[in-house]
């Protein structure tokens, strides 16, 4: 996160062990809405804490990731959502997400 926006993200317990792009994921969903996050808290600094992170292993996609920590941030924050376009690509058997 922007040292200007006093959101800032830590990994405990397993989620201290996921892979480190899983972890540049959810620094870059939640740096997509730190400042809307940063409002919602009247600009006091807040601390995300991930513990731990459940998924299908058979369905995960790292590219979603971001988007999955954005949508997380907007729930629990209370912001608006975000127009985000996914579209899956049948050859590469992958969805593709445009959104920032």
């Amino acid at each position: 996160m922007s040292a200007e926006v006093p959101v800032w993200i830590a990994f405990e317990e397993t989620a201290s062990g996921l892979d480190e792009a899983v972890k540049t994921g959810l620094r870059d969903g939640l740096a997509a809405v730190a400042s809307e996050v940063s409002d919602s808290v009247g600009g006091a600094p807040a601390t995300v804490v991930i513990h731990r992170m459940s998924y299908v292993e058979s369905d995960f996609q790292e590219e979603g990731v971001p988007v999955a920590m954005c949508r997380w941030a907007e729930e629990e924050f209370s912001l608006p959502p975000r127009r985000i376009d996914a579209s899956f690509d049948r050859m590469a058997n992958r969805y593709s997400f445009d959104w920032r």
